[in-house]
Order: C-alpha cells, then sequence, then structure tokens
C-alpha cells in the first residue's frame, strides 16, 4: 500500500475492521471447503502451493540471481543483492554467497544443539 517505508499511498484499514474482514472471510472460505495452510492462504485439500510449502518444512530450494536465497544442508544461504555486482560476475572470486542461518531440518534434532 505504499512505495516504501512510511510511504502510504492509501489510508490504512480500521484495525477492528480488518480484523472482522479477515475473520469473515476465513469463515466464509472455510464453508467453502477450503483449508488455511498459511497465514493468508486457503487451498482445498490436497492444492496447496508446494512452492510455499517447501519453505516451511525447511527442505532445500534454489535460488539464482541478484538477492536470491535459497536452502541445503540445513543452512540457508543468499547471493549478491546488487544487480550491478551480480552482472559483473565480479563477485564470483569472492564466493560472496552469504550464510544466513543454520536451523534443524524439518523433525530432526540437531544433534550439536545442547538446548533441546
Amino acid at each position: 500500500m505504499g512505495a516504501g517505508p512510511g510511504m502510504a499511498l492509501l489510508p490504512l484499514p480500521d484495525p477492528d475492521l480488518e480484523a472482522d474482514m479477515y475473520e469473515w472471510v476465513s469463515e466464509y472460505l472455510e464453508g467453502q471447503g477450503y483449508e488455511q495452510y498459511e497465514i493468508s492462504n486457503w487451498s482445498k485439500p490436497g492444492f496447496q502451493c508446494r512452492h510455499n510449502l517447501q519453505y516451511w518444512r525447511n527442505l532445500p530450494y534454489l535460488g539464482f540471481g541478484a538477492g536470491a536465497h535459497g536452502c541445503a544442508n540445513a543452512r540457508r544461504v543468499s547471493d549478491v543483492l546488487h544487480i550491478k555486482t551480480y552482472s559483473s560476475g565480479s563477485y564470483l572470486a569472492s564466493r560472496s554467497l552469504r550464510w544466513l542461518s543454520r536451523f534443524r531440518p524439518h523433525g530432526q534434532p540437531d544433534t550439536r544443539d545442547p538446548v533441546r
């Protein structure tokens, strides 16, 4: 609804109205046989967006291009952010993929984690 931080082009809805609208949509879609599987996504059973489920289940995915993110071997990484740096290829020598975080794969304990 805006062009940048603090730059709203349209007025935000009243929070109570927004909550009422969300509740109405949730009830309506449920009545039509849809199930909610993300905060703002509903689908008929078996038709969830597999692309998004890959992220939420911490399964591997590849990201290509400036600013792309990927995940493999319980590590999240990102590519260089700026298109000029990416398109010049100058970052290749420095292997500038950034390791963003390490996590436990879905349903698996992390044996290195002392807190369980």
